[in-house]
């Protein structure tokens, strides 16, 4: 998946990893940029791990590697300040 941002306000976002298995070789990790455009922190899919951040962070979703055969669900919400 391409890089992008979320928000261009003061947002969250929230990815919650719905898998119920996974394996580090699988790859699939989140990959969060910094100002630069260098990787900054790689998050890998595990069951159950929510990983909450400033949807203004560039990141970008990456796709399992060839030899995983299990699909990736993540679900993603978008929180932002009550007014």
């Amino acid at each position: 998946m391409f890089s992008h941002v979320d928000a261009k306000s003061r947002e969250l976002t929230c990815l919650w990893y719905l898998v119920p298995e996974w394996d580090i070789d699988w790859g699939g990790e989140t990959i969060f940029y910094d100002h630069d455009d260098e990787v900054s922190f790689a998050c890998a899919p595990k069951a159950g791990r929510l990983v909450v951040f400033d949807s203004q962070i560039k990141h970008s979703g990456r796709s399992p590697q060839k030899i995983c055969f299990h699909s990736r669900f993540t679900l993603a919400i978008k929180l932002e300040p009550l007014t």
